[in-house]
């Protein structure tokens, strides 16, 4: 049964997605999935993510079989372009955002609390750690290539050092700089997990030291 036109042009003004593949579930994100974050695949095709920018690159075909498996139906066959790209959206518009590390329900409750607990330890480490901020020659050029959450706790950790007069950091003063409201991370993850993945790469570009 079609939507009615007007309906889904209503409902297909929603905020900025990402229409993503974890671990071989479509889900949908607010902002770009974190970099190199594991379980991300391709969502369709070969296509890596789809948001509400690039839906229009997709073909017919490819618009039926994803609002199919948002739908829970089998492949719709649309006749106009349009229109496919409305009802889409229209069905990721009533997708409930997914949160990385959101409680979970059943079987995977019980996983996802382990990853929560296995995640706060790593936080927990990294809060402990003495983070010292390194100016190389070459610093802005290293730092651009980095992905931009690296380059963002760089950031933070430059905005500490300014305010102390100092260039060690302590890893709360850190979390506390990345949680703050004007903080250069946005992100919905743990902001120590985040620190923690990338810390080894800074350490290999010569951008800091920790002890």
């Amino acid at each position: 049964m079609e939507e009615n036109v007007a309906d889904v042009k209503e409902a297909a003004e929603i905020a900025p997605f990402v229409l993503a593949r974890l671990n071989g579930a479509l889900v949908k994100l607010s902002e770009s999935p974190t970099d190199g974050a594991e379980g991300f695949s391709a969502v369709i095709d070969g296509i890596g993510i789809i948001t509400h920018d690039n839906v229009n690159s997709l073909t017919k075909d490819q618009i039926g079989d994803l609002y199919g498996q948002l739908a829970g139906v089998a492949p719709k066959k649309f006749k106009d372009k349009a229109i496919a790209v409305e009802s889409l959206l229209y069905q990721v518009g009533k997708v409930k955002v997914h949160v990385p590390g959101a409680e979970k329900t059943g079987k995977a409750e019980k996983a996802g609390k382990a990853a929560g607990t296995t995640a706060e330890k790593a936080a927990a480490k990294e809060r402990t750690t003495t983070f010292v901020l390194l100016a190389p020659a070459d610093a802005a050029d290293k730092l651009k290539t980095l992905p931009p959450q690296a380059q963002a706790v760089v950031s933070a950790l430059a905005d500490v050092a300014k305010a102390q007069g100092g260039m060690e950091v302590s890893g709360k003063a850190l979390e506390e700089r990345l949680k703050a409201a004007d903080s250069p991370l946005k992100t919905g993850q743990p902001v120590m997990r985040i620190v923690g993945y990338y810390k080894s790469k800074l350490i290999g570009a010569g951008l800091i030291q920790v002890h």
